[in-house]
């Protein structure tokens, strides 16, 4: 497993009228859920890979709650990225080279049956 770490300013949200039911398993207010993740990183790498600076946002959607899956994900990495840093970034929003669902990414990815390819856009 690679060694990386992340420490972001970051923002996520998602179209629920309360915070996240399915945290607890319950539903989300309007039976799908829409939820977005952006983040600048503040300090990190990925093995040798450094990713002060690196911009993104993950885009996330499901028919109905995220535990039940089905899910359909999207990252976009800001275009001043390099090759490095975006299939660092990419992997860690993949929840890749982690253990078995530590962490949300993780979480969010295996919920999610379809992965669309990693944009590099103006954030």
């Amino acid at each position: 497993m690679i060694d990386w770490q992340i420490q972001a300013d970051t923002f996520g949200s998602c179209n629920c009228d309360h915070w996240c039911p399915c945290q607890f398993e319950g539903d989300p207010t309007h039976y799908n859920c829409e939820g977005v993740e952006a983040f600048r990183v503040t300090n990190g790498h990925f093995g040798d890979v450094d990713l002060t600076g690196v911009v993104g946002v993950v885009m996330y959607s499901w028919p109905g709650p995220v535990y039940k899956g089905g899910g359909t994900m999207q990252t976009i990495v800001g275009e001043g990225a390099t090759p490095e840093q975006i299939d660092a970034i990419e992997r860690v929003c993949r929840g890749e080279e982690t253990v078995e669902a530590s962490n949300i990414w993780w979480v969010f990815h295996a919920m999610s049956d379809h992965v669309l390819e990693t944009l590099v856009r103006p954030i």
